[in-house]
């Protein structure tokens, strides 16, 4: 009995006014103590999850806009797809002078085929938009007909029954449709296919970021290839010099034959190595000759002066990677595919909606023949409501399998979140750790230099062993070597590092040099 009257005593109060209404509610309080209490946890439960949700809300609108920013000026290079591409050095290889980096990435992007087929992707896609736009315009068909009989009816015995015509008949017929409006089924498919633009041109950068960083590891292996071969050849000096040193003492009496012999197998391995290092050589300058789209056989001089830093000014590491988020052309690719996944959802939702559709049809038709003619023209015009009411559970499946790929697509953008952050905590701390042991290669090279001119001089003099020169000969090399391979490397990994933030560029990392 207490239900009712409470709920008279909230409708009386309701009705005459706000004090019976917070005398309604002083009562109530008074019957059940916990009821205010319980209601205003209820509400502030309410307001929280709604405070909540509108500032979810807020952040996703926000993040929407960025992309859709993003987007503009992504769109923007759609008039740049109908145009055809130009290389930007048109340099011969068999010139004289040498090819500079700049000018190696500039024939790779233009001429390879892996950065033009990510170019026609491109086209294909701004094509793609502007195939889904079409809905927004009317469809006119139209259909020509003629054709002709004739018909020779004889009746024996009967020539009234008998008949000779000819007939000839004319058609045009104009066929039109145009949809009003559909509840934003089309608007949807357009902003899919407009993201699905967007994410193509991501890709097409990071075709190019990939193009660009193979193609500095390429010419970079060159510049390798050429310092050790430099070294070698250096060894090759100083192995024929220690065997002169060692056959001329043996001649003398004051040597013994077998440090003749092991210094002329010195110099044969020396030789071997040099022979190596020189294929190796030819082997890079095909591979670039390769990526810019030349003959593998060319040959071709480049430009190996390197520029080391005394001193790294990297920003944190944490810095690196929240620009990497928000630039990396892999991450903005993902984005846009999972935005373009949402609006395919949209549009699926839309399409269980009524549409309204515009028709006209207009029809000529003309007939003629011997003995009469006729002239039939017509015109219809109505506007058209469809009512989707019933097709097998399609709809129903077809949201289910697009919100399954959009979680798809989001794990996507959480798998490369993770492998971004990976490769640059790799190639940050491999960075200062070759920069660290440059410094320490550059005193052992002096040390090891002046070791084995020691060594040579005592071997020499006659005071020092075979075993002396040899070690101090080794522990040069393979200084000079590692000495040679760091060098590329810290170049090699510091555009790595900037091609794993997604900020490869070469442009203007040549204009600061």
């Amino acid at each position: 009995m207490k239900i009712p009257y409470i709920a008279f005593i909230v409708v009386a109060g309701s009705l005459f006014g706000h004090s019976s209404l917070a005398y309604a509610e002083s009562w109530l309080s008074k019957l059940t103590p916990n009821l205010k209490k319980q209601r205003e946890t209820l509400w502030f439960d309410e307001l929280t999850t709604q405070r909540k949700a509108r500032e979810n809300e807020t952040k996703r609108k926000q993040i929407e806009q960025q992309l859709n920013q993003s987007v503009s000026l992504d769109l923007q290079n759609q008039k740049m797809l109908s145009q055809p591409q130009h290389c930007l050095s048109q340099n011969n290889l068999k010139n004289k002078q040498p090819i500079e980096l700049i000018d190696a990435i500039e024939r790779a992007v233009c001429r390879n085929p892996e950065t033009k087929s990510a170019w026609v992707q491109t086209r294909i896609q701004a094509a793609q938009l502007k195939i889904s736009k079409a809905n927004y315009y009317p469809q006119v068909n139209s259909t020509l007909n003629y054709d002709w009989s004739r018909d020779d009816n004889q009746v024996k015995d009967r020539p009234v029954l008998s008949y000779d015509t000819d007939l000839r008949r004319y058609g045009l017929g104009i066929r039109a449709n145009w949809l009003l409006y559909d509840f934003g089924s089309r608007f949807y498919q357009a902003e899919e296919a407009e993201k699905l633009l967007a994410m193509s041109l991501a890709q097409h950068d990071v075709a190019l970021q990939n193009m660009i960083i193979k193609t500095i590891s390429t010419y970079y292996q060159i510049i390798q290839a050429e310092l050790k071969l430099n070294n070698i050849n250096e060894l090759v000096v100083l192995a024929e010099k220690n065997y002169e040193i060692a056959n001329a003492r043996y001649r003398a009496g004051v040597g013994i034959k077998s440090d003749a012999l092991q210094m002329s197998a010195n110099l044969a391995k020396a030789k071997s190595d040099q022979t190596k290092f020189l294929g190796d050589l030819k082997i890079a300058k095909g591979l670039l000759a390769s990526l810019m789209g030349e003959p593998a056989y060319q040959n071709f001089k480049i430009n190996n002066q390197l520029k080391i830093p005394k001193e790294l000014d990297l920003k944190p590491i944490e810095i690196l990677i929240q620009d990497a988020e928000k630039m990396h052309p892999k991450f903005k690719a993902a984005q846009y595919d999972s935005l373009a996944a949402e609006n395919k959802i949209k549009a699926i939702q839309r399409s269980r909606y009524p549409s309204v559709s515009f028709n006209g049809i207009y029809d000529q038709q003309k007939q003629t023949s011997d003995s009469y003619g006729s002239d039939r023209q017509s015109l219809q015009a109505g506007v058209q409501v469809n009512f989707p009411l019933f097709d097998g559970y399609n709809r129903k499946n077809q949201i289910v399998v697009a919100q399954e790929n959009l979680k798809l697509k989001q794990l996507e953008q959480e798998r490369l979140k993770l492998e971004i952050n990976a490769e640059i905590w790799k190639s940050y701390n491999e960075l200062n750790a070759i920069h660290d042991n440059i410094k320490a290669l550059t005193i052992l090279n002096q040390s090891a230099s002046e070791a084995y001119e020691v060594a040579q001089g005592r071997y020499k003099a006659g005071v020092g062993n075979l075993l002396e020169v040899l070690n101090a000969q080794n522990v040069l090399n393979e200084a000079k070597m590692n000495y040679s391979t760091l060098l590329t490397e810290f170049l090699v990994v510091r555009y790595q590092l900037l091609s794993n933030m997604g900020n490869l560029n070469i442009w203007n990392e040549t204009q600061a040099q």
